[in-house]
């Protein structure tokens, strides 16, 4: 994965248990958004506003930045370490991560 990937989009939008386990392999940035706030968002008319490297999210391609900028107010950063679990297959997928460092 490089940044801007993305982990469990499949499992936050379809609500099915992850297919694959992620660890990080050197120090890692991730920001996580729950499948609660991104379906809050999802269905609030549009999403409010724009974060450089959000918008620039192959996934988010055709968003507004008003739409980028809302997502990224609710993602939180976390940190991972080498051999560190991000996801693992078969755990409930109720999270999304965009993959930034």
């Amino acid at each position: 994965f490089t940044p801007g990937s993305l982990v469990g989009e499949l499992g936050v939008l379809q609500q099915c248990r992850r297919g694959v386990t992620v660890r990080a392999t050197e120090p890692s940035t991730l920001w996580r958004i729950t499948h609660h706030d991104f379906h809050r968002i999802k269905h609030q008319a549009k999403m409010r506003s724009v974060v450089h490297w959000v918008a620039g999210l192959p996934a988010l391609k055709g968003a507004s930045e008003e739409d980028a900028q809302c997502l990224a107010s609710l993602c939180h950063p976390l940190a991972f370490l080498p051999g560190c679990c991000i996801a693992k297959q078969g755990s409930r997928c109720d999270r999304l991560f965009f993959i930034c460092v």
